[in-house]
């Protein structure tokens, strides 16, 4: 059931009225609106050769682009009966959305154990996905563990509780690896293995990697925020055509929150503040650091 956001009384409507009349009178919300080539009568970017595509650093795929999977469907396939341990494998696993939903999804009348090995090519989601699951297994406080682990997946900032959370929950443990290896060899494999309640979680990353996983916990020098807004909104407004052809199949209110998102890239429902969420995402920045020293 659908029902309509209300604000609280009067003066609190009057108070964000400025701020709301920008979405509610935005043309992406009429059903007369056109994308800006019917508009402009011209041929949209994407039919022809239209004008080449600015490349913006590496090509980075740090979510996934179709719903989370459920690999193991246990209740309709060995049934919710099942006794024997599990054994998973998500090779070139992307971002951690299949592993979550597939443990998830796991009956709660399962009592085996259950061994799961990821790995990526990529050591940015790799980096990403190893952060993001010692947040749960660390944070006592789950809702704001969760909290924490969604807006590092994917808010493009996020606010200083967060970064505090990492800071007394993330880099000890990672800290404390570093100076255990440090006069192993160059370019060798170093795994630490943590005990985290019932749960163990196992990190093998080469030698120097430990180190470089810090700077997904900090946010560069000279990244601020406006830099980093100006870095974001140069990719995700580009390519306008592109964009206004994927509103075409949304519905007008759909439009406006898209864009809302593209925007100021914050994961909140529509109407939420985004006041708190100053602090530029540490695990996406590492990458924005050079644009900062232009």
């Amino acid at each position: 059931m659908l029902t309509k956001a209300q604000y609280c009384n009067r003066a609190c409507q009057q108070k964000h009225w400025a701020a709301h009349k920008t979405d509610c009178k935005s043309p992406l919300r009429k059903e007369t609106w056109l994308p800006g080539w019917e508009t402009n009568n011209r041929l949209p970017n994407f039919i022809g050769d239209g004008p080449s595509i600015v490349s913006h650093g590496t090509r980075k795929y740090f979510w996934g682009n179709v719903p989370a999977l459920d690999i193991l469907r246990l209740s309709e396939h060995e049934g919710e009966t099942y006794g024997q341990d599990l054994v998973l494998l998500f090779a070139a696993s992307g971002d951690p959305r299949n592993i979550i939903k597939s443990i998830a999804a796991i009956p709660g009348t399962y009592s085996n154990s259950i061994l799961v090995t990821v790995n990526d090519i990529d050591f940015d989601i790799v980096a990403r996905n190893a952060i993001m699951l010692l947040i749960v297994l660390t944070e006592p406080d789950k809702e704001e563990a969760v909290d924490c682990m969604l807006h590092l997946w994917y808010s493009s900032n996020i606010q200083q509780k967060h970064l505090e959370l990492l800071e007394a929950k993330i880099r000890p443990l990672v800290e404390d690896v570093i100076l255990k290896i440090a006069d192993k060899a160059a370019g060798s494999l170093q795994r630490k293995t943590w005990i985290l309640g019932n749960n163990t979680f196992r990190l093998t990353l080469v030698k120097e990697q430990w180190s470089i996983l810090l700077r997904y916990l900090e946010v560069p020098v000279g990244v601020t925020e406006p830099v980093a807004r100006h870095v974001r909104t140069a990719v995700t407004m580009a390519r306008r055509d592109y964009i206004d052809r994927s509103y075409l199949a949304q519905l007008p209110s759909h439009r406006v929150c898209m864009e809302r998102f593209r925007a100021n890239g914050i994961l909140l429902p529509f109407g939420e503040s985004t006041e708190a969420f100053k602090v530029p995402n540490p695990s996406v920045t590492p990458a924005l650091a050079s644009f900062a020293r232009r």
